[in-house]
């Protein structure tokens, strides 16, 4: 276990303080001389008096850590961490609270959604219930531009309506031309499986260019073959991409900071991103040499768009970025199904509450046998959601079904 210092929690009136992980061995000290002792430099940090979880092999639990740089390196008892200690080291009594290493959250929608959390549009409602109606959309997108007047041509994101409305034959670009003529506009579902484009948004876009497997969603299309800004499923992500990729460079830095800032001081000092893509990568190197990078990051493309996997191709699916070892490129993720709340998380049996459907499989149970197949033979790293009953009983089938082809050595 290791730790970067740049994490640590120093908040030591709460119960819990969390240090952040790095890669590092980690040695235990029964006893040494004071100031480093055995040629050893003296620690920059200890914290002693406290109840240590290393979280290491053997669940070993100790009164103190040592760390130098953004390393640890050492844990032990409080008197022999002490007796590290030089006449520079800061030293913290943690006074019986418990140190943990940083959590992990693998799967955020990362700097996109602090983006659209802390400068878009919330289309929760009453009770903090998503809208439900084209009517509440309206009005909450009125509302909320009434107070926050964008910039001309500047994108405008909007998130919060319940998914389920997505049959409704109102959800249509003209909902939100009438509010946004000059203004390209991404409005998202709760869930982020439905969105909803205005005609600004589609010159900007162009859906209709978006290439995906059959079955994995659609971009819904008029009569006369025009997009009608309806947008399901991987559809969805891809337009993501594209309103991120298309946003100003120093808006994305500062939603990446601001991010990266947010989930540190709540602990996470390691997150994965889903939906990154190459500018992901300028914005985090960027930052890197600002040293603005407050928290670990794994960089995680959307399968289905083939530009960020490229960018983002490395050897083994799990390795460090140019810059900076705070930030990684994880494997790509492939969704199998919707979601419950959409009710479009693929089951076996049709909704209590929706009884013309029983989901939808986004991925078709031989495109995920490949992809298994190529996992268990060692070809590639995967990340794999499934939320429904059918899509994770077809993804343990898969798993099970690759393991035996190429059992573990």
């Amino acid at each position: 276990m290791g730790a970067t210092v740049r994490a640590v929690r120093r908040r030591v009136h709460r119960s819990l303080v969390v240090i952040g992980l790095l890669s590092a061995a980690i040695l235990p000290v029964s006893g040494a001389a004071a100031g480093g002792g055995r040629g050893q430099a003296a620690p920059d940090l200890v914290f002693v008096n406290g109840t240590i979880l290393t979280m290491g092999p053997g669940h070993v639990v100790a009164q103190a850590v040592a760390t130098t740089g953004d390393r640890i390196t050492a844990v032990g008892s409080s008197a022999a961490i002490r007796a590290l200690a030089g006449p520079s080291t800061r030293i913290i009594d943690l006074e019986g609270r418990t140190l943990v290493p940083g959590f992990i959250d693998p799967r955020v929608f990362g700097p996109f959604g602090f983006w659209e959390q802390t400068s878009g549009a919330s289309l929760l409602v009453e009770g903090g219930n998503p809208a439900s109606t084209p009517e509440e959309i309206e009005t909450r997108l009125r509302e909320w531009l009434g107070a926050h007047p964008p910039a001309p041509g500047s994108w405008v994101v909007a998130a919060g309506f319940n998914p389920r409305l997505v049959s409704s034959r109102r959800l249509r670009r003209d909902l939100v031309d009438a509010l946004l003529p000059d203004n390209p506009c991404l409005v998202l579902s709760l869930d982020h499986h439905v969105a909803l484009l205005n005609s600004k948004a589609i010159e900007r876009l162009d859906p209709k260019s978006f290439t995906y497997p059959e079955g994995s969603g659609y971009v819904d299309l008029d009569a006369s073959g025009s997009p009608t800004g309806l947008l399901r499923e991987a559809p969805v992500f891809l337009a993501m991409n594209r309103v991120w990729e298309l946003l100003p460079e120093g808006v994305r830095e500062n939603a990446t900071a601001g991010f990266l800032a947010t989930a540190a001081r709540y602990g996470l000092t390691t997150v994965g991103i889903p939906l990154a893509g190459p500018a992901d990568v300028t914005t985090q190197e960027a930052l890197g040499k600002e040293d603005d990078l407050s928290s670990r990051t794994v960089l995680q493309p959307f399968a289905l768009n083939p530009e960020a996997t490229r960018a983002l191709a490395k050897p083994g699916g799990d390795a460090e970025t140019p810059g900076s070892d705070l930030v990684r490129v994880g494997p790509a993720v492939s969704l199998v199904d919707g979601t419950p709340l959409g009710a479009s998380a693929a089951l076996f049996q049709p909704y209590r509450d929706a009884s013309w459907t029983s989901g939808l499989l986004t991925m078709s149970p031989e495109a995920l046998d490949d992809l298994l197949v190529r996992w268990g033979s060692g070809q590639k790293s995967v990340a794999v959601e499934v939320s429904g009953s059918l899509a994770s009983h077809l993804l343990l089938d898969a798993t099970e079904r690759a393991l035996r082809a190429d059992p573990p050595r």
